[in-house]
């Protein structure tokens, strides 16, 4: 039987088509006549031509012309569809014609400007909406390529470099900045093309096949790295960065920025400080197969295998039955139909996956120990002179939202102070034995404000609701940022210098003001298995051990707060005095309420039990328990820190119920179960954490043999808890009385019993309601702070508190609530109070505290007054509980967390009426006491006394509510008063005009009447001229007006008419047909 060879090619094509299908996309080409132009530009830069067995490059005449057009076409092409690009990529322009033509002339500075400008635009990173990204990227490899392995390109380029920056700042033009910026903008695009990578392709089978056609270009950057440290290409970027007072050079930070995430992004800086030789890649990889070769030689049966076996599986779908015959290269898929092809994976955006894994690139760093001591060397160049004038720069980019900022920006920003921060603490770790870290390298980067922005930044990220719009890898950078943050506040706080702790403690109380507790718990639900690297995971739980640790050392013996971020807004009052024109005189200059609004954030007590317990939750414990599975590819560092959070959730917590899941049952016992490494001194931790609780879950089985079923559920309420622990000991039986069925069966059902809550469960829960009620398990959570409290008592009592619509509204409620029980417990705690210190006691207590807080206020006048304990017997009474409700009804404050005495703010006059008040309550007590002593005939008497109090208080409160009404008809008569007195006030007024009209006539007649011959009686003639004046001139109030007053208004404005004629006027006499007061024609002149 022959057997026919496959050929290589279609081989790989078969073993492709068992992956998984992916969409064909239509393949656009050029057309032949833009081919032929692109060609055509190309080929007229000029030539290669070999003289005297060397070849040189010759350029054409119009070569810098063809430059320019070939960059038109380069900038006006669309971004999603970079044909050109790619054909001038195929055809290798760069190595061709541009490195030779920089090359070949090396003092043509315009040639070489417009080559590198061709360059810049050739490698720009290409945009994620570009289809042929993938060949886009190999082009982009094949450039860095070339310009690795030419001899002169990056020394001509440095050189140019070189003279733009010899020129003094007066004598540059605008050319020598542009070259400058070029230069820069070449180097950053170069060092983003990414390496490389050998790709898998997995037959069906289960084989592996490695493509290693381009392993030579795998190591582009290292190889990269060591041409530019060479051509001092990073002494340049260190001396550019050093100052950015330059315009030109300030303008390239962002530039500078993403160059240096580029070059450190590959390495590690305790890999640059370590003590021990570095190891060879051959030696690295021969020692990680023999452990994994020793470790399966452990796991294999010891029955020999000498000949082959074949076994059927039976699929559990219909039955049918499949046959290997090589189960150890074979992949067993029972549920598989032949044929059928895989899931397609969901299409992911880049920004919902964390930070690449580094590992694979990072042992291949440790390899090169000359790089290595060449990026360490710059490291140190960049912490000492470049890092705090660039960090100042970027922070204020951010800080004004600049419109240069790209979405990458902020990952770059956050990883490259992440990096300095670690470089500087390892240096200080191998360099110093002292504990004392010099931190003035990265002190801008300590501010405040930019911790500020870092936390921002978290709640920003944290108040989006849909995972599609969830920035991963961004939400990662500030992880590590914040955790080498917190390792150098650690460091600081060692040091032996007091003003480096002094400032640690500064930070620490920078830091915890925030709730990074909360960015503990949301970075959680940022990880899924599958989709993100387990070394993000890692980070988050480095993270959150770094926090939880600091925080547990900070907070001891010290009464904290957190500042939350909700707002609450206060009224702020201002008094205006202002007029109320034409209004009732007692409202007038009357002062005005204006009420501004001032917000401000709201602050809550810090409790590390309470922070700790946010993690105390099913998704945080899953995905610890992860980690702890996976411990022996975990570092020690990981295992530490898992081993902690646990050990502090079952026993500081004493929450090992969380922990007894079967699932997780099944994970210990494999570890415990591992004969390879039980007795591995590593991993002496694990096992003890993991006996202990297997253990707790054995001796909770002794109890409650139900615990098994419980255990293939998540415990989601603290009852349901309760009675798994307590082996249901809670749950009432049914009782005979219930099984009656002739008494009981037409029966009502019992309600069921009022759920009693104190004063104290409510403070709880307003005080701790705006920390959890973001959390989908807010009343569990909550829940658990109280005692016999389940989650839906907790829900119903966040109803009737009106918490979920704010605090002051439910703060508002409780006060309603606990009024009617506050005067109950006044008037049971004034006695308790008398018999256990006696009457004088008090009242003489009481009294000194109202002398003191007297003089107080004559001194100070405004602020709280400390009721400040002196004597052990005033220690006593101001710690009794009966005698603090007697100070609260004084409007005493009682003291609040951190502080130790009673406070008062309240008027002494509110004090002493509270006071006389409190007598008074003594004093009916007394009589309530001696009416229980008296007869029925003393409560007939007593009874009959009462009624006649309540008929005079009846009385009284008729006789109020006459004078009321009497007080409103009054204010009504004046209302109309003063509208009639003002139509009068206009009469008079037009009274007052006649007059003065009537005296001018008569003057103007009186010369004439003396003027004429006959002459005569004056008065006489007077009177004729009076006799013979018109109707109009009778000067009396309207008709109208005079019939809309009664009687005692008609006096009232005839004695106010009155009034204005008193001083050359008799009152006016009344007539006996007309009820009110007429003035006659002639009257005035009397």
């Amino acid at each position: 039987m022959e057997i026919e060879e496959i050929p290589e090619e279609q081989e790989v094509i078969n073993l492709s088509e068992s992956e998984e299908s992916d969409e064909l996309v239509e393949e656009v080409h050029l057309d032949p006549k833009e081919i032929n132009d692109l060609l055509f530009l190309v080929q007229s830069l000029g030539c290669t031509k070999t003289v005297g067995n060397v070849e040189t490059y010759i350029k054409s005449q119009e070569c810098v012309e063809f430059l320019k057009e070939l960059y038109k076409i380069l900038r006006n092409e669309n971004p999603d569809s970079t044909l050109k690009r790619l054909e001038l990529g195929e055809w290798n322009v760069v190595e061709s014609d541009l490195l030779k033509l920089l090359v070949s002339y090396p003092e043509d500075r315009q040639l070489a400007f417009y080559c590198i400008i061709v360059l810049v635009s050739l490698t720009e990173k290409p945009d994620k909406s570009n289809y042929n990204q993938q060949k886009y990227i190999e082009s982009l490899q094949n450039y860095k390529l070339s310009v690795i392995t030419s001899k002169d390109a990056i020394k001509v380029i440095v050189n140019h470099l070189a003279e733009c920056l010899s020129k003094p700042t007066d004598q540059r033009n605008e050319q020598h900045d542009q070259m400058l910026e070029l230069i820069v903008y070449l180097f950053r695009n170069l060092l983003a093309v990414p390496d490389k990578t050998s790709h898998v392709l997995k037959a069906s089978k289960g084989i592996a096949i490695y493509n290693s056609r381009e392993d030579n270009m795998k190591d582009l950057q290292t190889r990269f790295l060591h041409k530019l440290a060479d051509e001092t290409v990073l002494e340049a970027i260190v001396y550019l960065c050093q100052d950015f007072t330059n315009p030109v050079v300030k303008k390239l930070n962002l530039c500078f920025l993403e160059i240096f995430y580029h070059i450190f992004k590959n390495f590690q800086p305790g890999s640059m400080w370590a003590k021990e030789a570095p190891v060879s890649l051959l030696q690295a990889l021969r020692e990680k197969e023999m452990e994994n070769q020793k470790l399966q030689m452990k796991e294999l049966p010891t029955r020999h295998s000498r000949f082959g076996s074949s076994y059927k599986v039976q699929r559990s779908m219909d039955k049918t039955t499949l046959v290997y015959h090589n189960p150890f290269k074979e992949r067993i898929e029972a549920n598989k139909i032949p044929g059928q092809m895989n899931r397609a994976r969901p299409q992911r955006k880049e920004n919902m996956i964390s930070l690449p894994s580094k590992k694979s690139e990072q042992e291949l760093a440790k390899i090169d120990k000359f790089l290595l001591e060449k990026i360490r060397k710059f490291a140190e160049e960049v912490l000492d002179h470049c890092f705090s004038p660039l960090v100042e720069t970027i922070f204020v980019e951010f800080y004004k939202e600049s419109e240069r900022l790209e979405d990458e920006d902020k990952t770059y920003y956050f990883l490259f102070q992440a990096f300095m921060f670690e470089f500087l603490r390892k240096k200080h770790a191998c360099k110093s034995e002292v504990l004392d870290i010099d931190v003035s390298p990265i002190a801008e980067a300590l501010k405040l404000p930019n911790f500020e922005y870092l936390y921002r930044s978290f709640l920003y990220e944290f108040k989006k609701t849909s995972k599609k719009e969830f920035n991963t890898r961004e939400l990662h950078a500030a992880l590590k940022f914040c955790t080498e943050f917190l390792y150098i506040i650690r460091d600081m706080n060692n040091s032996q210098t007091e003003t480096t702790r002094r400032n640690a403690q500064i930070l620490m109380q920078n830091v915890f003001y925030h709730e990074i507790s909360r960015v503990c718990r949301k970075s959680f639900e940022y990880w899924k298995a599958g989709v993100n690297d387990k070394e993000f995971l890692e980070d988050i739980v480095e993270f959150t051990h770094m926090t939880f640790k600091i925080l547990e050392e900070y907070s001891q013996g010290k009464a904290l707060t957190v500042r939350t971020d909700k707002l609450s807004r206060k009224k702020k009052k201002k008094e205006k005095e202002g007029e109320e024109g034409e209004e009732e005189e007692d409202e007038e200059n009357q002062s005005q309420n204006e009420e501004d609004e001032e917000t401000s954030y709201q602050e809550r007590q810090l409790n590390f039990v309470v922070e700790f317990s946010l993690l105390i939750d099913h998704d945080v414990i899953s995905k610890y328990i992860f980690l702890l599975k996976r411990f022996k590819e975990n570092t020690d560092m990981v295992n530490i820190h898992v081993v902690s959070f646990l050990d502090k959730v079952i026993n500081e917590c004493m929450a090992d119920w969380v922990l007894f899941q079967m699932e997780y049952i099944n994970i210990f016992d494999e570890i415990l179960n591992d004969k390879t490494s039980k007795n591995n001194p590593k991993y002496k931790d694990i096992y003890h954490l993991v006996s202990t609780i297997v253990t707790r879950f054995f001796a909770l089985f002794e109890k409650n043999r139900l615990l098994v079923v419980e255990s293939l559920f998540k415990i989601s309420d603290k009852n349901i808890k309760n009675q798994i622990l307590s082996n249901y000991e809670g749950i009432s039986t049914t009782n005979a009385e219930d099984q009656d069925m002739d008494e009981n069966i037409y029966s009502q059902p019992n309600k069921e019993k009022k759920t009693k809550w104190a004063r104290e469960e409510d403070e709880i829960l307003i005080d701790n309601w705006n920390t959890f009620k973001d959390l989908e398990s807010v009343y569990e959570i909550l829940a658990g702070l109280l005692k016999d409290k389940t989650a839906q008592q907790v829900q119903k009592r966040v109803k009737v508190l009106k918490l979920n619509k704010g605090i002051e509204k439910a703060k508002q409620a409780m006060r309603e609530i606990y009024c009617e029980e506050d005067i109950y417990d006044l008037r049971d705690a004034v006695p308790r109070a008398y018999n256990k210190y006696g009457k004088d006691t008090i009242i003489s207590a009481i009294e000194s505290i109202m002398k003191d807080y007297q003089v107080y206020l004559e001194e100070v006048k405004t602020g709280e007054y400390a009721i400040i304990p002196i004597t052990i017997d005033q220690f006593e009474l101001y710690n009794d509980k009966d005698f603090g409700a007697l100070l609260v009804s004084l409007g005493a404050r009682p003291p609040t967390q951190g502080e130790w005495c009673w406070r008062v703010s309240n008027s002494l006059d509110e004090i002493t009426h509270a006071f006389e008040n409190l007598k008074l309550i003594n004093e009916t007590q007394a009589e309530e006491e001696n009416e229980e002593e008296y007869t029925s005939n003393t409560n007939n008497l007593i009874y009959s006394q009462l009624m006649s109090q309540t008929e005079t208080a009846a009385s009284t409160l008729e006789a109020n509510a006459e004078n009321l009404e009497k007080i409103k008809k009054d204010k009504k008569k004046k209302k109309i008063m003063k509208e009639k007195n003002r139509e009068r006030e206009k009469n008079n007024e037009k009274v007052k005009e006649k007059k003065k009209s009537a005296k001018a006539l008569r003057r103007e007649r009186a010369q004439m009447i003396e003027g004429e011959e006959n002459g005569g009686n004056l008065h006489e003639k007077i009177e004729e001229m009076m006799e013979e004046s018109p109707e109009e001139e009778n000067y009396e109030i309207p008709s109208e007006k005079r019939e809309e007053s009664d009687g005692e208004e008609n006096e009232y404005n005839a004695g106010a008419m009155a009034s204005l004629f008193q001083k050359s006027n008799p009152s006016p006499k009344k007539s006996d047909s007309e009820e009110e007061c007429t003035y006659a024609p002639g009257s005035l002149f009397n």
